[in-house]
């Protein structure tokens, strides 16, 4: 997640939109509920794509399009990593 919003920020370290705080925020909480609470997960990534669509709906210049575009990519993965067959869910 640092690796990302230090992306997202740019190299002058520009100070987050609260968007994209807001989305990062959820990324963050909803990586680290995936395996322990699927569902708490499932609940900040909705409010994740939910921000990155409406980041995505205002984005105007190139930056904002590619910051747009990252965000909601990192959404799509989290979703697969939330999704994703663990040890408990596999058949004997």
């Amino acid at each position: 997640m640092l690796h990302l919003a230090r992306t997202i920020a740019g190299p002058g370290g520009d100070k987050l939109p609260t968007p994209v705080h807001a989305v990062l925020t959820d990324l963050a909480a909803g990586t680290g509920l995936a395996d322990a609470d699927p569902t708490a997960a499932n609940e900040h990534a909705a409010a994740a794509r939910a921000t990155a669509s409406t980041l995505q709906s205002a984005a105007c210049g190139s930056n904002e399009v590619v910051r747009a575009d990252i965000v909601q990519a990192c959404v799509t993965d989290l979703q697969r990593v939330i999704e994703r067959p663990g040890p408990s869910g596999m058949s004997a």
